[in-house]
């Protein structure tokens, strides 16, 4: 029976058969009790089941003892029984007479078997694969026909029981195989992204088989019905989905479809569907089973390679470069508008065709060996030519290099540019160059001029051509060398600083000032010759190098002879004019090494003779310096401390003496200064008054006060005065009156909360300016107050020349008050005559505030208040609940 007709069962049983071992895997408990079955029903001592597993007979089962000599002949002529009877029952009487017993060889210690007969095991198909016998040790009778269908019966249920066992392996076999294949399948989905799905049309219910946790998905993402299948399909592809289902279920067309579906999130996927349709018998579609792949890091790959095409395609048809391919027979197969336009014609005008139809044969053929040298030796190739296509006259830069395709060179990429107007410029540049080469020497030659000239520039002073500071501290320092090495060379050093000069220039204007240093500088440098060297430091400020010269006798008569040739008057803008100087000098007994410390040291005599009567001079003594340093340092430090911010205002308050409340506060100036911590305005504001600083420093104090003040009476119902004091340097600049008007434009404060503040002493001196000066000033809206009234010696009849609007007692009064009554009472009362508003300085205890208020004096400030305070801190009281007040007093 051929193996294609065979059934399952028998083919099982014949594949099981064909393995070695295979009675291993049959059930020994079945077969035992069939063997035993069989030797009782023919009361046979052994029964035997042998089966045709591989190449011999095995033996499967066995009851009663082992036969020995039992030849395989037997089993396998069972088998076959013979050409007579194939396939039947074998009965063999007394094997001792049979010939195919006779070969066989006894067992030792095994009787040998007289007796057998075995029936053939048949598969369903009829096919012998083993034999049930039975065997005794005494010769027998033949079977009878009865016996011989009893023990063919026998067999077919042993052949029953292999066939059931063989059957059962075999399915599970099958099971295993079925359970691998589909962890196999659930592998291949898990890694491809593949979901494998059916929808029945009937009921429109839906199976997928997908590993969805591996893809990020729930396992409920999967639909179980077509309307979950469709939900899950991106809106926008979603009617495409049901068109495609429905033309399956009514037509069993092929289901194929690229849609996005929507996961969650909000994310979308690009997937990739295909299915087929099964039919029922009577050919009618029944079901869509189709797989559907994850296309979307493909699909998001052929976008942005569509996108770059496009971006490169743009790029090829907006660049000014030509840009072409030609394949291997010279053919124009990709051309950009720029190489169009090259070759006079238009894109479709030239794809399909070669360089023949555009240049002539000459060119052509040089075209042609380029590209084919670029080909065979599949290297670029850069070179520049006149244009080949009818336009010599402009040059073209080309670089062509392989085009490959699959790794095959399929022709030429070309990119050519137009370097015309290049070459004309680099023409252009090449004979500009050998003109600027021309220019570049006449040029040396005036800058060596001119670079002498700087280096002398450098080295002397614009407007006196004296030696500046570089070159005399150059000339100092070789000085000090010159001493150090050979111990016997002497010098001096003079600093020189003209009094008056500021005003003077002033005055009569800096016109009038240079006129007056050049004459300066010209009898300096005609009474001061060589070896000595006369420079001007800077203003009004000259040095003088005096060298060889032993004793401090004879610097003391090189000096006097310097102020002689200074004495006569020097004519200034047609004025004759005087100025004396003040002079420091530095021996070289200090035994100096630095330039710097010479000057140093002259300039601290220079400010000691300075002290003294004007056109004084002065030796530098050590026992000085540390002094001298510090005043000097503090003036330095004076004219940046604006600049650095380090100028402090502090404020302190003013009190109406009735009812303790704040009408207005006094801005006073401090110097926070970075090293020496908080100075003294009585040492910095004479430092401040002869260095010129002070009017500055009066505007910045204004400045500062006013936008203050502004910010706290942005809040209150009744606005605080402002006093601040008005130096008398600054009262007799005549540009003052100009400079607070701009200040209280600039910053927004109404000019009648401003009090300024000026001394008595200041009134007894030019009377008449003062006069003009206080008009102007009250002019502008503002009060006048005079502070530390009673120390400048004023009368009734001096106050009442100048318009005034308040008197500030001195503190010395308020501390006699207790012994000197009447004199407080006179004050007072004066300030009333005058009509001019009084205020106490200086209280310091209750007693003294309540004094001053029974004497009718208005206001009052003071310790007993409070010192003066920060802005932050005056602020923070002011804006108590209780009332600035009583936060100030305690009360």
């Amino acid at each position: 029976m051929s193996s294609t007709s065979t059934s399952f069962p028998e083919q099982a049983c014949l594949d099981a058969l064909a393995r070695p071992g295979l009675p291993d895997l049959l059930p020994d408990e079945a077969f035992g009790r069939l063997t035993r079955l069989a030797a009782q029903v023919f009361a046979a001592p052994v029964s035997l089941i042998m089966l045709a597993s591989g190449q011999e007979p095995q033996l499967a089962s066995r009851y009663g003892p082992a036969l020995g000599g039992l030849p395989t002949s037997l089993a396998r002529g069972t088998f076959a029984a013979g050409p007579d009877r194939p396939g039947q029952v074998l009965s063999i009487p007394d094997t001792a007479l049979d010939a195919r017993w006779r070969g066989e060889e006894p067992v030792a210690g095994q009787p040998r078997p007289r007796f057998y007969a075995g029936a053939p095991l048949r598969t369903p198909g009829g096919q012998v694969v083993g034999s049930l016998c039975v065997l005794d040790t005494q010769p027998r009778s033949p079977l009878s026909p009865a016996e011989e269908a009893t023990l063919e019966g026998l067999a077919a249920v042993v052949m029953d029981a292999v066939v059931q066992r063989v059957s059962g392996l075999a399915l599970q076999q099958m099971q295993a195989q079925l359970a691998r294949k589909r962890q196999h399948i659930d592998l291949i989905l898990a890694k491809t992204g593949t979901a494998l799905w059916s929808l029945d049309f009937a009921s429109g219910a839906v199976e997928v088989q997908a590993d969805l946790p591996a893809q990020g998905l729930p396992e409920e993402y999967a639909p179980t019905t077509v309307q979950a299948l469709l939900e899950i399909v991106h809106p926008e592809d979603r009617p495409r989905a049901y068109a495609q289902m429905r033309r399956a279920a009514e037509q069993g067309t092929d289901y194929e479809l690229q849609a996005r579906l929507q996961l969650p999130g909000g994310l979308d996927l690009w997937t990739n569907s295909r299915g087929s349709v099964q039919r029922d018998r009577a050919g009618r579609p029944t079901r869509l089973l189709a797989v559907t792949t994850n296309i979307h890091h493909q699909r998001e790959t052929e976008l942005a390679l569509a996108e770059s095409e496009a971006t490169l395609r743009q790029i090829i048809e907006k660049t000014e470069d030509a840009i072409y391919i030609k394949d291997v027979q010279g053919v124009y197969r990709l051309i950009n508008p720029a190489a169009a336009r090259m070759m006079g014609a238009c894109p479709e005008e030239i794809v399909g065709r070669s360089d023949a139809a555009f240049a002539d044969e000459r060119q052509t053929e040089r075209l042609g060996q380029i590209d084919r040298q670029v080909m065979d030796q599949a290297r670029s190739v850069v070179y520049e030519a006149p244009l080949a296509y009818g336009q010599p006259d402009r040059t073209m830069l080309t670089s062509k290099f392989p085009f490959v395709q699959a790794d095959e060179i399929r022709g030429v990429i070309g990119i050519s540019r137009d370097v015309t107007l290049q070459k004309q410029l680099e023409q252009a540049l090449r004979e500009s160059n050998v003109q600027l080469e021309r220019k570049v020497e006449e040029r040396t030659r005036s800058l060596e001029d001119l670079n002498r000239q700087l280096q002398h520039d450098a080295l002397h002073d614009a407007l006196t051509a004296l030696p500046n500071r570089a070159l005399f501290t150059d000339r100092l320092e070789q000085a000090i060398r010159r001493r150090e090495n050979s111990g016997n060379n002497t010098f001096a050093v003079l600093f020189l600083d003209f009094d008056r000069f500021k005003l003077i220039n002033d005055s009569l204007g800096h016109a009038a000032g240079d006129e007056l240093l050049l004459g300066i500088a010209e009898r300096l440098r005609a009474h001061v010759t060589s070896p000595h060297t006369v420079a001007r430091l800077g203003g009004d400020e000259f040095t003088v190098l005096l060298e060889g010269l032993h004793t401090r006798e004879e610097v003391r008569q090189q000096v006097w002879s310097i102020q002689q040739a200074l004495a006569p008057a020097f004519q200034v803008s047609g004025q004759d004019l005087r100025v004396t100087a003040s002079i420091g000098i530095t021996l070289c007994d200090q035994n100096y090494s630095r330039a710097e410390d010479v000057l140093r040291d002259a300039d601290i005599a220079m400010y000691r003779a300075k002290t003294q009567q004007k056109g004084s001079f002065a030796f530098f003594e050590p026992a000085l310096l540390e002094r001298q340093v510090a005043l000097l340092n503090l003036q330095q430090d004076l004219r940046q401390a604006v600049e650095r911010r380090e100028f402090r205002i502090h404020y302190q308050p003013i009190l109406r003496l009735e009812d303790r409340s704040v009408v207005g506060v006094e801005a006073l100036v401090r110097w926070q200064h970075p090293l020496h911590g908080l100075i003294s305005p009585a040492e910095f504001i004479p430092l401040a008054e002869e260095s010129g600083l002070i009017c500055d420093i009066d505007l910045w104090v204004l400045r500062g006060a006013a936008r203050q003040v502004r910010l706290w009476n942005a809040g209150r119902a009744a606005p605080l005065t402002l006093n601040v004091n008005l130096s008398a340097q600054h009262f007799e600049d005549r540009r003052v009156v100009g400079q607070v008007r701009a200040v209280l434009e600039e910053e927004q404060f109404s000019p009648t909360l401003l009090h300024l503040e000026i001394t008595e002493s200041l009134l007894m001196a030019r009377q008449a300016h003062t006069v003009e000066m206080l008009g102007q000033l009250r002019a502008l809206g503002l009060a006048v107050v005079i502070d530390d009234f009673g120390t400048g010696y004023s009368s009734l009849s001096y106050l009442q020349r100048f318009p005034l609007d308040g008197l500030k007692i001195d503190r010395s009064f308020i501390a006699t008050a207790q012994w000197q009554p009447e004199v407080l009472r006179t004050i007072v009362q004066l300030g009333q005559h005058l009509k001019m508003y009084t205020v106490a300085e200086g209280l310091e205890d209750e007693a003294q505030a309540e004094h001053l208020r029974a004497l009718n004096c208005e206001y009052g400030q003071g310790y007993f208040f409070a010192r003066p305070l920060p802005a932050e801190d005056l602020g923070e009281l002011l804006r108590l609940p209780e009332g600035p007040a009583q936060a100030l007093t305690g009360e």
